[in-house]
């Protein structure tokens, strides 16, 4: 199975591992800076932890963004936002992306970069939203939040499978759970799922990645 965004590492799974300091990027790993750090940072420091997220060891920058509700000045969130953009285009790497009332603000952000992908970290938004960014070629990763939305568990039903990625985030909910949460919301089974997750997963990350030895690739 896939865990595309976690903060709690159980290693039965493939798991990128969501890193907030630079410095403790390590192995199979997402680091960027988040949204909510930019309102507590002096210009000084954000451009010294900008440096360290270019020069990290990782396999995304991420998470970053934008949140309408915490971090500060919206304007400045976009602007960091904008700099960690950047940073993943020119070092080819993917882009994990926190968006909070902000969608349409990451939209235009993203705008005119061609990236190695784009993932929507506990996707939380409409079937109109949902389009937009699956028509950009971007992906919505599934987590606990993504499930408790009516709204959004609705439109999980029909999404495009390419368009799909699961995570756990910060939540003690298992990756097996979401799995299986999902499966059942789509009437698939937790095989085909896993198939598509995988086929969606090796697309962004081709290579670069190491696989616990209790992982195993699924059933076609």
């Amino acid at each position: 199975m896939i865990d595309v965004h976690t903060h709690t590492p159980r290693g039965c799974a493939i798991e990128l591992r969501a890193v907030q300091t630079p410095s403790e990027a390590e192995g199979f790993c997402s680091v960027g800076l988040h949204p909510w750090r930019v309102g507590k940072l002096s210009d000084q420091q954000i451009a010294e932890e900008l440096e360290m997220v270019a020069k990290a060891e990782s396999a995304a920058v991420g998470e970053c963004g934008i949140d309408a509700l915490r971090g500060g000045s919206g304007e400045r969130q976009r602007e960091v936002f904008a700099a960690q953009v950047e940073i993943a285009k020119q070092r080819g790497l993917p882009l994990i992306i926190h968006s909070v009332r902000s969608f349409e603000e990451c939209m235009a952000v993203l705008r005119g970069h061609d990236l190695a992908g784009v993932v929507f970290h506990s996707w939380v938004g409409s079937d109109e939203q949902a389009a937009k960014a699956i028509n950009r070629g971007y992906t919505l990763s599934v987590g606990p939040r993504s499930l408790a939305s009516s709204r959004t568990a609705e439109s999980l039903r029909t999404i495009a499978d390419e368009a799909l990625l699961v995570e756990t985030d910060d939540s003690d909910i298992t990756i097996e759970t979401i799995y299986e949460q999902l499966a059942e919301l789509r009437g698939t089974t937790t095989d085909q799922l896993r198939a598509t997750i995988y086929r969606n997963f090796t697309r962004i990350w081709p290579s670069g990645w190491n696989a616990p030895s209790c992982c195993s690739e699924p059933r076609n």
